[in-house]
């Protein structure tokens, strides 16, 4: 599994998982099939299109980046993407978790080992009032996940 997500204590992330997630599930149900493998296929081009960056070599991006107003790539090749996502989730929140999920799971079927943070942003969710938070992805090949077992709690017996 070559994406960890380190927001708190590091940990792998499972693609099948991701793969089942009722969001990813929505879209496969309620899409045509040749519509689906077209959004990997934007999701998969978008990753493999980032370069690293001129100042640090990092390979880094976020959704934002790669689908939003703001992506560099041609605003068509990424309409239909948001389109269908929109038509199977709504447009509210579930629409950027559902691009959002899409993004962490072709992420994480892939071979390089990446890294996942999430922080949160200055921007409130009008809907529910939280802190709207981003996720942030780069390229680390030297990540090595700590798996060394947690101490035991100390048990104590009656006196």
């Amino acid at each position: 599994m070559p994406l960890y997500d380190v927001t708190y204590k590091p940990r792998a992330v499972n693609p099948e998982k991701l793969e089942d997630s009722e969001v990813i599930a929505t879209l496969r149900r309620k899409l045509h099939p040749t519509t689906f493998k077209r959004i990997i296929k934007t999701v998969d081009e978008a990753v493999d299109s980032i370069d690293p960056s001129a100042s640090t070599r990092l390979i880094w991006t976020k959704a934002g980046a790669l689908f939003g107003r703001n992506s560099e790539r041609p605003k068509k090749h990424v309409e239909h993407l948001w389109d269908n996502v929109i038509k199977s989730v709504g447009d509210n929140r579930m629409c950027l978790i559902g691009v959002g999920s899409l993004l962490r799971w072709r992420i994480s079927l892939r071979e390089e080992t990446w890294l996942v943070y999430k922080r949160e942003t200055e921007i409130i969710d009008e809907i529910t009032g939280r802190v709207v938070p981003v996720s942030e992805y780069w390229i680390k090949e030297d990540f090595v996940l700590n798996t060394s077992p947690s101490r035991p709690k100390k048990i104590t017996f009656g006196a």
